[in-house]
């Protein structure tokens, strides 16, 4: 029978190995613990937050943790517990948290003034980490998004060629693009004012909307979207109504009626 020799754990170190240790709010960090590698029996290895134990975190192997970054664990003691003799106290590796946090500005009040007379606001606000802080002002107009004028449904030959122009009254920003999708196929896009189908089959019929967007400051967007319905009519069929002169007994809304049905 073999009896592998007891070798107790001298040596714990953590990585990374920095000290404080950095890591941004809401942002996650795995941190090791790594033990002497002839330790024998297998080191047991706990985590402590200050006094609690946070072991759980690591699930299923516990020589790591992943941490998140949160303010209020922002200058707390980070420890790892390594044994693998219970006659002996464990060893350890500790860091401190440096949670970085932005800081968090006062609500600002409405002020109303007179033409013609000074304002002074200050802008106050509790500091975050690090905590040296920089303020700037910025003047932010209302932003709207663009309005896009109504699309008139499209009745068109097969064969021919379909163009179709999207216009918009820009608002604020008024920097507009565009961009053209067809409903019931996720894979169409044109990008651009106009769409542009050159020879046209029966397959295009189908429903279209153009999108016009700008980008507000704060990098959302502002968007208004228009459908438009295309009916792709047979060339033959409208050729055979034609020879045959109902054309001369129908009105115009009653033949694409025929055609589309």
């Amino acid at each position: 029978m073999y009896l592998r020799e007891a070798v107790d754990i001298h040596n714990v170190t953590l990585i990374p190995s920095a000290n404080p240790l950095t890591i941004q709010e809401d942002t996650q960090l795995e941190v090791r613990c790594v033990v002497n590698s002839n330790a024998a029996p297998a080191p047991t290895i706990t985590w402590y937050l200050e006094s609690a134990n946070i072991t759980s975190i690591a699930v299923t192997n516990t020589t790591f943790i992943t941490l998140t970054g949160n303010r209020t664990n922002n200058n707390k003691t980070l420890q790892c517990r390594a044994t693998n003799n219970n006659n002996k106290p464990p060893k350890t590796a500790n860091t401190t948290l440096n949670v970085e946090y932005p800081p968090t500005i006062n609500t600002l009040a409405v002020q109303n003034k007179i033409e013609g007379r000074d304002l002074l606001v200050t802008c106050q606000a509790t500091s975050g980490n690090p905590s040296s802080t920089t303020f700037y002002w910025t003047k932010v107009d209302n932003q709207d998004p663009p309005t896009i004028k109504t699309l008139s449904q499209q009745d068109i030959v097969e064969g021919r060629a379909l163009f179709v122009t999207c216009q918009a009254t820009p608002r604020n920003p008024n920097s507009t693009t565009f961009y053209w999708i067809k409903v019931d196929n996720p894979g169409f896009r044109q990008n651009g004012l106009s769409l542009q189908v050159p020879n046209i089959q029966r397959t295009s019929s189908g429903t279209y909307r153009c999108t016009a967007e700008n980008i507000y400051i704060n990098g959302e967007k502002g968007q208004d979207s228009q459908t438009m319905v295309v009916n792709v009519l047979c060339g033959l069929l409208l050729y055979s109504i034609v020879s045959l002169g109902f054309l001369k007994k129908m009105k115009t809304n009653e033949v694409l009626d025929l055609l589309i049905a």
